[in-house]
């Protein structure tokens, strides 16, 4: 994953005419990685590593199939609501999301997408083994760090006691 993080640095420096700034990976590997009005339409929306598992689906209630799809797993669903004014793509979302959920410990997450009509960007995360605990909304920019490794944490939990019924 370090090589190609590495290599994702290096490319995306090509392409904005920053060849001579190359990001070793080890750096890159540490430092965290922030949502940015970046353009990544030309990316596959599924990823999928050998250390992750990770789906990307449009959907027209995110929120409704992230809560489905966590009840029939042991990961977490992500249900991401895309709002209007939105510059960040989904599939940075997923990207920079899919790197703290590993980095947190858990590899299998989907992600489903909902484009509306708020003004903001609205992150959920949504685990258990009926899938009916959740942790959020969060506005994009609030997603990340804490609210990531304490979604992983109680799924975790959830997936050692499951007869606490979540």
């Amino acid at each position: 994953m370090a090589l190609a993080n590495g290599f994702r640095a290096k490319a995306a420096a090509v392409g904005l005419g920053l060849a001579s700034v190359v990001v070793p990976a080890a750096i890159a590997e540490e430092q965290p990685q922030q949502y940015a009005s970046v353009d990544t339409s030309g990316q596959s929306p599924i990823i999928t590593t050998a250390s992750m598992t990770s789906n990307f689906q449009i959907t027209d209630d995110a929120e409704r199939d992230a809560i489905d799809w966590a009840g029939r797993s042991d990961g977490i669903g992500i249900s991401v609501e895309i709002g209007r004014d939105s510059k960040v793509p989904a599939a940075k979302i997923q990207d920079v999301l899919n790197r703290d959920f590993t980095l947190a410990g858990e590899s299998n997450v989907s992600f489903f997408v909902e484009y509306d009509e708020r003004p903001s960007t609205l992150i959920t995360y949504h685990y258990g083994a009926k899938g009916a605990a959740s942790h959020g909304p969060f506005y994009l920019n609030d997603s990340q760090g804490e609210p990531v490794q304490k979604a992983v944490d109680q799924n975790h939990f959830y997936e050692a006691n499951p007869h606490l019924g979540f």
